[in-house]
């Protein structure tokens, strides 16, 4: 039998809140799971790197003032 998996045992509206309370309060590292930022023109180039297995994570920045 194939099982799929969405959040693994973890339950979205409750877990999530719990998440943000301790990044918030500096008891969960969000910045170590973040390979590099990006901007949207580098979208392509950070896809790539994810096919070759190079880097973890990258967070795509926008400017919101634009």
């Amino acid at each position: 039998m194939i099982r799929g998996s969405v959040y693994g045992a973890s339950d979205p509206a409750r877990d999530v809140p719990v998440l943000e309370q301790l990044a918030r309060r500096g008891l969960l590292d969000l910045e170590g799971l973040v390979t590099r930022r990006i901007g949207i023109d580098d979208v392509e180039e950070a896809f790539a790197d994810m096919a070759a297995g190079q880097g973890a994570r990258s967070v795509a920045c926008f400017d919101r003032t634009a």
